[in-house]
């Protein structure tokens, strides 16, 4: 009897030894291929042609860039517009992996001046690329970090601190906030390095540990090179993504040094349109530095 016990014993152990890597590996952020959004500008140098005469206008294609295509603004038999006036016609658009070519048409009204450009061709693509995704519908918080749904509303699914280090992995810092006088902490910042990822979680009532029952909040992506954010249905946004080309598109807005990718609407406190994740860099020209994310399961 002794020596059964011992030898079922013995298996429970190995099983448990056998099974105890695959846990913590799955509770681990899982990396996800998106489609991120790489585009690239020219705006109508001098060097690309010499007056109103038909032209040909090439853009090179960036080398991480697959399914390349023209911007949709700019196809054939769009205008191009100089001084207020259409002033060209394309009449062809070619395009390969490795460039796209306008064929343009100089129109009646056409006063080309290379000092004062009217018009940019463009090129967008689609780069398949496995990073973290960051996800919020349009108009809306953020539902998805790295696979980790942040959109649970009941006891079982809200995503406290807890599911957070279950879902993410085992963080880097963990940092409870100052206790109000006679109170409990209500604010708990988590870090995970390897990610790039910090979100703060709040609970202003129940828990007396907040670093375990604290509601997902909001946060900052700080290493932009292993994430894509997306938006609804559109291409996700990286670190590589130009700013001003996301401008172009009616998709950003600045407000105090950022540029808000989307907005959501609060009817609570100061009703309004809020920035749910905003952009910042240096400048448009420049790679995005960080991202800040708002998920408000704390409440707003």
């Amino acid at each position: 009897m002794r020596s059964r016990t011992c030898i079922t014993t013995t298996l429970i152990a190995v099983a448990l030894l056998l099974a105890g890597p695959a846990t913590v590996a799955s509770g681990a952020a899982k990396r996800r291929t998106v489609s991120a959004v790489v585009a690239t500008a020219l705006r109508n140098p001098s060097h690309v042609h010499d007056g109103c005469v038909p032209a040909m206008v090439s853009i090179p294609a960036p080398t991480n860039v697959r399914g390349l295509a023209p911007a949709p603004d700019f196809e054939v038999g769009e205008s191009l517009w100089e001084r207020g006036e259409p002033a060209w016609r394309i009449k062809n658009v070619h395009v390969s992996p490795t460039e796209a070519t306008w064929e343009l048409h100089p129109l009646a009204a056409c006063r080309h001046d290379p000092a004062d450009p009217g018009w940019y061709l463009s090129l967008q693509g689609r780069a398949r690329s496995k990073r973290y995704e960051l996800l919020a519908p349009a108009g809306q918080p953020v539902r998805r970090i790295a696979g980790f749904r942040v959109d649970g509303v009941t006891r079982a699914t809200a995503p406290t601190a807890r599911r957070a280090i279950r879902a993410l992995g085992r963080p880097s810092r963990i940092k409870r906030g100052r206790a109000p006088r006679g109170g409990w902490p209500t604010s708990c910042t988590i870090t995970w390095n390897r990610l790039g990822l910090r979100i703060e979680f709040n609970n202003y009532g129940w828990t007396r540990d907040i670093c375990k029952g604290g509601f997902a909040q909001h946060g900052t992506i700080t290493r932009m090179d292993r994430w894509a954010i997306r938006v609804g249905d559109d291409l996700a946004v990286t670190r590589e993504t130009p700013l001003h080309m996301l401008d172009w598109m009616g998709h950003v807005d600045r407000e105090d040094g950022a540029w808000v990718l989307d907005r959501y609407r609060t009817p609570y406190g100061d009703q309004g349109l809020y920035p749910s994740i905003a952009l910042y860099a240096t400048t448009v020209r420049h790679p995005i530095r960080r991202a800040t994310f708002w998920i408000g399961k704390a409440g707003d």
